[in-house]
């Protein structure tokens, strides 16, 4: 893998920006004929292709399906049509992965250009949250069908530590092993689309969310582990 510099981490009170969602979406229900609806589910990540923050042939280990919740409220503009807007969770993804530089590592061979070098340990996390704002179409009756799209306002966060990081050229080590740590995140817009299925008050989805596209791949400059999230929940409207 590529070098990298230390940085410091930054924190971010993320319990205070869902309670400014929150209140924004008790408001926005009480201008209008709106339901609440809450949803839970789990979010598989799309993860990138071979060669980044891991190398097939070698030990890794990939964290990509997690927990996730959604909370928000919902309008009915007509019997075909709704809107609504929910707050979202996407989970931690995350990985660990034994590797070697990338000049000694070949894609396609998926071994090693020459003698290995030594290998390094990476162990990286990363986190997704945002804010939906749906349409969505559905058919009447008692089994309702349906299809939803929109943009999907998200923040994404990816931390990186590496304990026996050191520096090469080529196929040469340049330097004594040293850890190394990097944090990067960033917001960005990118569009969830899916599936429903309604009986009464609850609902049945599932989703794509396109979130690891709009920095192509990069947050911050880092590439994530993930391009986007496949999701499947199920809400209840009240």
């Amino acid at each position: 893998m590529s070098g990298y510099t230390t940085i410091h981490h930054r924190t971010e009170n993320i319990t205070v920006k869902y309670l400014l969602v929150f209140l924004a979406l008790c408001a926005f229900r009480t201008a209008h004929a709106a339901q609440w609806e809450l949803g839970v589910g789990m979010a598989h990540a799309q993860q990138q292709h071979n060669g980044t923050w891991y190398q097939e042939g070698f030990a890794h280990t990939l964290r990509l399906n997690s927990p996730m919740v959604e909370a928000g409220v919902l309008i009915r503009w007509s019997r075909h049509v709704n809107w609504h807007v929910d707050a979202v969770y996407l989970g931690r993804v995350g990985v660990g992965s034994l590797d070697v530089p990338n000049a000694n590592y070949s894609l396609s061979a998926h071994d090693c250009v020459g003698p290995c070098m030594a290998l390094q340990h990476f162990v990286g996390a990363g986190t997704i949250y945002g804010v939906q704002a749906l349409t969505g179409y559905h058919t009447t009756g008692a089994w309702q069908f349906g299809m939803a799209s929109g943009p999907f306002l998200y923040h994404a966060s990816w931390v990186l530590t590496v304990p026996d990081w050191y520096p090469s050229a080529g196929l040469t080590e340049t330097g004594s092993p040293y850890a190394i740590a990097r944090y990067n995140a960033g917001w960005a817009l990118g569009w969830v689309a899916g599936v429903t299925l309604r009986h009464g008050p609850w609902q049945a989805s599932l989703r794509y969310y396109a979130d690891g596209t709009q920095f192509g791949h990069y947050v911050g400059g880092d590439p994530t582990l993930w391009r986007g999230q496949f999701a499947a929940l199920i809400a209840f409207r009240f």
